[in-house]
């Protein structure tokens, strides 16, 4: 890797985009404009989930993962349908769209495909006290 490009006061630009940037960019941008203030689109994103497991706490299994991904596209989605924003532009939810079909087919692999949860020995322990 080279050390790329030297900018003014010292600074060197390197070869290759910075992640932080990117995500900074969509969050203050694009991304923030799609699906509302963080506060608000994860506010959703817990009510479409909370609705999911019938408001009880729970243990975060795989399946339920998903399900909390597949609640956060729904949530960005019905934010985009209510705010007419999908209607402008209906390409700005096939992202959302496609990434819930694909989280609902992991669910379904995941359904499908026997897997070990590995439990810690103090966790073992108190579920055998109870």
């Amino acid at each position: 890797m080279t050390d790329g490009t030297d900018l003014e006061d010292g600074f060197v630009e390197p070869d290759f985009e910075s992640t932080l940037l990117n995500a900074f960019s969509l969050i203050h941008g694009s991304r923030n404009e799609a699906y509302g203030p963080f506060a608000e689109d994860y506010q959703r994103v817990s009510n479409v989930f909370g609705a999911l497991t019938d408001w009880r706490p729970v243990v975060m299994t795989a399946e339920l993962a998903l399900l909390f991904m597949v609640s956060m596209k729904v949530s960005r989605t019905a934010f985009a349908l209510s705010s007419g924003l999908a209607y402008e532009n209906p390409e700005m939810v096939k992202d959302s769209i496609t990434d819930a079909a694909g989280y609902l087919d992991g669910l379904w692999i995941t359904l499908n495909t026997p897997y070990i949860v590995d439990v810690d020995d103090d966790e073992q322990e108190e579920e055998e006290e109870d």
